[in-house]
């Protein structure tokens, strides 16, 4: 029976819940926010099966490099600016969709909240594209790739490490028809402050939102914004560096326990394909840039392999190395490891309301004038030396 006694040990990735046949663990969220499996023990039978596919019990260490690595740009502009980086997860999902597959990933439900589904047509692709900072609910997902797979289907599943790591020990096996994609992440945010955020905004123009934008390009890629869109068809804008949410995020205040002890960094998810932004591509042995934004990619499996060739003609690419990858992004091998101040900003809020905790996030990020006028300024240049 699985039992959380430390939530530094818990990735929230659901395969337990999935894998019960009595159905008898429960997810549920914790005062933070957060995702936890809770065991009905009375249905219990003891099989041990949720032990057995926890990828954190589990995990195993990945100690290979990358096929290859490379930079890549999407050569079609509409999806480059729509995309959080160079585009690549749009033109993998329109491979896999076109093979007559299905794709899995990140997206909203009917009140914004994000949540794992399947797309089957390339129309739909726009609701998985672009980064989502909140915690995705899995809940069914696991079983219902298990059901495509089973039928035959190319299925493309798109997630965090953790997410990843949780669906390949959910299967027990390897599935030549499953394509896995994850990305180098910072941290998983708590849906306790992502809903205080949203309900925040919605009070202040008295309008529900009804999309999210997390990375916004009007100010250009590493300058993005973050966008509500709201019933009455306003739009609010805020720009990274004076968004609350996304300098608490950064300073990883608002991520899950277990982000402090990823056991995910690396290649240890066992994914096919991994991307990152590609931040410092200007320092790169094969320097390049575009304002609209360059992709890192790793290529780790010969699955993996064989679908980047499928779509490579699509993108201007650059050489890169794993070697270098590690020099120029920390975030893929580097964990954070002190947890008090995390812990004392979340007990902080544990009791406050929606519009309180956006307060306490502004205070915990607060900027002076200068500092401020100096960002704005930075935006403005890059936009006047990069921007064609």
């Amino acid at each position: 029976m699985i039992k959380i006694t430390d939530k530094k040990l818990c990735s929230g990735c659901g395969a337990c819940a999935s894998i019960c046949p009595q159905k008898c663990i429960n997810i549920i969220h914790d005062q933070e926010g957060f995702r936890y499996p809770k065991v009905e023990e009375d249905k219990c039978i003891k099989c041990g099966l949720c032990i057995k596919v926890c990828p954190i019990i589990n995990v195993r260490e990945n100690k290979n490099n990358p096929l290859s690595v490379c930079g890549a740009v999407n050569k079609n502009f509409s999806i480059l600016k729509s995309s959080s980086s160079g585009g690549v997860f749009t033109e993998l999902a329109k491979y896999i969709l076109s093979s007559g597959g299905v794709v899995f990933g990140a997206t909203y439900d009917k009140d914004v909240n994000v949540i794992h589904s399947f797309i089957e047509k390339e129309e739909d692709i726009y609701k998985m594209r672009g980064s989502k900072y909140a915690e995705s609910n899995t809940n069914e997902v696991y079983i219902k790739v298990k059901e495509f797979l089973n039928s035959g289907r190319l299925v493309l599943f798109s997630g965090t490490p953790c997410q990843i790591a949780g669906l390949k020990f959910f299967l027990g096996k390897d599935f030549e028809n499953l394509i896995t994609c994850d990305f180098i992440c910072l941290g998983v945010p708590s849906n306790k402050i992502y809903n205080a955020y949203k309900s925040y905004y919605e009070r202040k123009y008295s309008s529900k939102v009804t999309n999210i934008e997390f990375r916004n390009k009007k100010d250009g890629w590493v300058h993005f914004n973050m966008v509500f869109h709201f019933e009455n068809d306003k739009k609010k804008y805020i720009l990274r560096y004076m968004n609350p949410y996304i300098l608490t995020f950064y300073k990883a205040y608002s991520v899950r326990p277990s982000c402090y002890k990823c056991k995910f960094r690396g290649l240890n998810s066992g994914s096919d394909i991994k991307l990152a932004d590609f931040w410092r591509a200007r320092e790169s042995k094969q320097p390049s840039y575009n304002f609209y934004g360059v992709s890192h990619v790793f290529i780790n499996t010969k699955k993996g392999e064989r679908i980047f060739e499928k779509i490579k003609d699509n993108f201007d690419l650059t050489n890169s190395d794993y070697e270098e990858a590690l020099q120029l992004n920390g975030s893929l091998s580097s964990i954070r490891t002190d947890i008090k101040e995390r812990d004392k900003f979340m007990k902080k809020i544990s009791s406050l309301q929606d519009e309180e905790i956006v307060e306490e996030m502004k205070n915990l990020c607060s900027q002076n004038v200068i500092e401020k006028a100096g960002k704005k300024i930075r935006v403005e240049m890059s936009k006047i030396k990069y921007k064609k």
